[in-house]
């Protein structure tokens, strides 16, 4: 077992984070949605040196994305957060 983690996958896709912005940004032109998962319960993985919250800001401004979905895979339904929005 690694401790890579939830982070480090953006990274370790094709063309890193930007391409997954360009991909992001592709998706949007098209009218849809981007949303990614928080696993807030990723605690026994590498931590990225900053709170949680400010690596999931961080990744949303680099990605583009629309915002987060929270506790997915959780058994708790989604708890999704709009960017800009609570």
């Amino acid at each position: 077992m690694d401790d890579r983690n939830q982070f480090d996958m953006f990274w370790a896709l094709p063309g890193g984070l930007g391409g997954v912005a360009r991909f992001v940004a592709a998706l949007r032109a098209r009218g849809v949605s981007v949303l990614f998962p928080y696993l807030a319960w990723d605690t026994g993985t590498r931590r990225e040196g900053v709170r949680d919250e400010e690596a999931v800001m961080a990744r949303g401004r680099a990605s583009g994305e629309d915002g987060e979905l929270y506790g997915v895979g959780a058994g708790e339904g989604d708890r999704g957060g709009a960017r800009g929005g609570p």
